[in-house]
């Protein structure tokens, strides 16, 4: 430790020193301190000079971007400007998943959608129906949905074939009766003033489907029966027909196109297992083609048929398919006899006679058995299994089918025939013990259905018993090729929570009466209701279970009295319950005065929104709908 006086000591030996050095020399001292001090902070500087540069040049563009930017409005304006925007945006939104569900909801045994065209806020759905009446049930369904926010039936007409209906409504524009209020002193009436407005309607084309019946085959193939003739076309361009056919064991079929038009080059490829035909051309000269299949000995198989074309493609571009069973040509071989040895005849002029002659032996050829697998059942009928589809024929001449079922207790039943050869209306009677039910055409008049369908229910005593479907050709054919299919499901069957309706109304009354029917199913059920009678309406016509329909009653206009009608439910083909129902309309329940008053009140009728025809057949339609809320 260094003591104060040897610290003293050292700080004088070094002022001494300073003093000895002399003044020059200190300033030198200073000078080059200052220099060591400041070359780095020249440097630093410098450096610190090219960033701030080097920032300037990028805040020059944010500050004028910035400057050119508007001014943020304040977060209440933002929040008031967003809140009013926002109820035109949910406005203008569609629901299109719940649209288009409330559009397809319909029978399609009873309706089928051809088109829907989108024109601003509007939808146009045509289609045909098999009668005026359901194209009505079907617009009122799609109005009640409450999906749209207007719904109008734009034309009903007859289509080609069909009988030609009377109009009952003018659809060239829409009337709007509007009902305006006068003073009457002492007593309130009102004087209905009608106000005729006519609102021209949108002119709707129809596109036209030119493909042929049978499509769409490019993938799944349709059913090529023994010698019917099927007339495809190839169109659109690339279009790729396809057919199929059952050959049976053991036989030899030919397939072949015909009758082609200008153009068409057709191409055959015949596949079955690992087998593969194919053909171009059946012979020089032409562009039809053939190809020849033979069935396995042991087992039948289904033989696909794939045609295609190497020329034009067209609407007009047609050919003919079709496939027959054939014989094989057997060739006739000859047998000869060994020859005998000659035998001299002891005669007076020794002529010898030789035998030695070929005798030709051909094998007998086996006649086809042309008649339908199932054949013969006039005594024993063949089985049908539910769910199973079957191909008969009526053949040969006066041939009737008959199958055979074993039915369990309180099922739903339908049988029905499809897919008929030209030539072909079936008639069906289906007994059950005492019980029988008959159906020839199931489908309306003039629509070109001649199939025949049946829907029965059984009770629980009638389980195990054995059903008897019998089928017959109205039209006296009988050939190989009359062929139609069978088929037999059971169905969900529809219960309804009441069997009769009965309402009594006063006749002024101004409100009408309601009862609630439910329906309900084992599975989910799509079903359809009618009313025969205008005093009844229904609100709703359509729907799947369970549901609630509410059944409304009116005594406006109606005497007094007993009144009947009825509703019809409908589901599956030809599945059908009635409900009866009763209105007895009794006498007013007050003056004739507050009636008239309470007749003249009432609200304005829109009849724009129905087109009607008298009569029935197949009609076209176009059904407009207005989008939005």
């Amino acid at each position: 430790m260094l003591s104060r006086n040897s610290f003293d000591e050292e700080s004088g030996l070094i002022f001494s020193r300073l003093a000895r050095l002399g003044l020059p020399q200190i300033l030198w001292l200073i000078a080059l301190g200052l220099i060591i001090l400041f070359v780095p902070l020249y440097f630093i500087g410098a450096a610190l000079q090219d960033d701030v540069s080097s920032l300037q040049s990028e805040l020059a563009p944010l500050e004028t971007a910035l400057a050119s930017a508007p001014t943020p409005l304040p977060l209440a304006t933002q929040v008031a400007q967003t809140t009013a925007v926002s109820a035109t945006l949910l406005t203008d939104n569609i629901n299109w998943p719940a649209a288009m569900n409330f559009i397809r909801t319909y029978n399609p045994s009873e309706i089928t959608i051809t088109g829907i065209n989108q024109v601003d806020n509007q939808l146009f759905i045509s289609g045909q129906a098999a009668n005026d009446a359901l194209v009505v049930a079907y617009a009122r369904s799609l109005e009640t949905s409450g999906a749209f926010k207007r719904v109008q039936v734009e034309s009903i007409v007859v289509a080609a074939g069909a009988e030609t209906p009377t109009p009952l409504i003018d659809t060239t524009r829409v009337v709007e009766i509007v009902g305006t209020t006068t003073a009457v002193p002492g007593v309130p009436t009102v004087s209905p003033t009608p106000t005729i407005t006519s609102t021209p309607l949108p002119t709707w084309t129809p596109t036209p489907d030119l493909r042929d019946d049978f499509e769409w085959d490019d993938t799944v193939a349709k059913t090529l029966f023994l010698n019917d003739i099927q007339r495809h076309n190839f169109y659109p361009t690339f279009d790729v027909d396809l057919v199929t056919f059952l050959a049976k064991a053991g036989r030899t079929y030919r397939v072949y196109t015909q009758n082609l038009t200008a153009g068409v080059d057709t191409f055959l490829t015949v596949s079955h297992g690992e087998t593969t035909l194919t053909n171009d051309d059946a012979s020089l000269g032409t562009l039809a083609s053939s190809v020849t299949v033979q069935a396995p000995d042991d087992a039948d198989i289904s033989v696909l048929v794939r045609i295609t074309n190497r020329g034009a493609y067209g609407a007009d571009k047609y050919y003919q398919v079709l496939v027959q069973e054939i014989v094989p040509t057997v060739t006739p071989t000859s047998v000869p006899v060994t020859p005998s040895t000659p035998t001299l005849t002891p005669t007076l002029t020794n002529t010898a006679v030789s035998t030695n002659t070929p005798i030709p032996s051909t094998p007998p050829t086996a006649t086809p058995d042309l008649r339908d697998d199932f054949e013969p059942d006039e005594v024993d009928a063949p089985l049908i299994a539910v769910g199973e589809t079957q191909a008969h024929s009526f053949y040969p001449t006066s041939d009737g089918d008959n199958v055979q079922f074993a039915v369990k207790g309180e099922r739903v039943y339908e049988v029905q025939t499809s897919e008929l050869a030209v030539g072909i209306d079936t008639k069906m009677v289906v007994s059950l013990g005492e019980t029988s039910w008959e159906n020839d055409d199931y489908a309306p008049s003039g629509s070109g259905n001649f199939a025949s369908a049946v829907c029965f229910t059984t009770t629980a005593e009638q389980d195990g018993e054995t059903a008897v479907i019998h089928l017959e050709n109205v039209t006296p054919q009988f050939e190989p090729d009359k062929y139609y299919t069978l088929s037999l499901v059971e169905l969900p069957d529809l219960q309804l929570n009441v069997e009769q309706l009965d309402f009594t109304l006063a006749s002024d009354a101004t409100e009408p009466a309601t009862e609630l029917v439910a329906l309900t199913a084992t599975n989910v059920v799509s079903w359809t209701a009618v009313s025969d009678t205008p005093w009844l309406s229904l609100d709703l016509l359509t729907g799947t279970t369970p549901a609630n329909l509410t059944v409304s009653a009116n005594s406006t206009d109606l005497a007094e009295g007993l009144h009947e009608g009825s509703i019809t439910f409908s589901w599956s083909t030809v599945c059908e319950k009635e409900i009866p129902v009763t209105l007895n309309v009794t006498a007013p329940a007050s003056s004739s005065l507050n009636s008239d008053w309470q007749t003249a009140n009432k609200p304005a009728v829109n009849v724009g929104k129905r087109t009607a025809f008298q009569g029935k057949g197949l009609v076209e339609f176009v059904i407009v709908v207005e989008l939005g809320d």
